[in-house]
């Protein structure tokens, strides 16, 4: 998509850039290279693994939260926090998760978020909610 020299995506890359400001279309081309779509069973089904394993309740980072897969999956005693790069996909997210909106920028640049601290801000968030 973002590759110049792909003459296949034109079309595509003109119509995106169309509905994209500079920052948005600069945070876009950053990160799509490592977005990945999470199917809802699989976040469930991690879920249910770390369940398993004894898992009820606590503080939870995620790190890459896209679209808040797994956030909105997480158990009802999952304090979420989620950080997401791209401002688009975290706008997407921060609709979705209402209570927990996600941060829009790296972990390195949180505030308060350095290796080994805790996320600043937290709390539950489901889908739809």
């Amino acid at each position: 998509m973002f590759d110049q020299a792909k003459d296949n995506w034109t079309d595509e890359r003109a119509e995106l850039r169309g509905l994209l400001n500079d920052v948005e279309w600069d945070a876009a081309a950053r990160t799509t290279i490592n977005a990945h779509y999470t199917d809802p069973l699989i976040a469930r089904q991690m879920w249910r693994a770390l369940g398993a394993l004894g898992f009820t309740r606590g503080s939870v980072l995620e790190p890459g939260s896209g679209v808040g897969t797994f956030i909105g999956l997480a158990p009802l005693g999952a304090q979420m926090t989620g950080v997401e790069l791209d401002p688009t996909t975290a706008s997407i997210s921060a609709a979705l998760c209402t209570r927990t909106p996600p941060f829009a920028q790296s972990r390195s640049r949180t505030p308060g978020c350095r290796r080994g601290a805790s996320m600043p801000r937290s709390g539950t968030c489901r889908s739809g909610t």
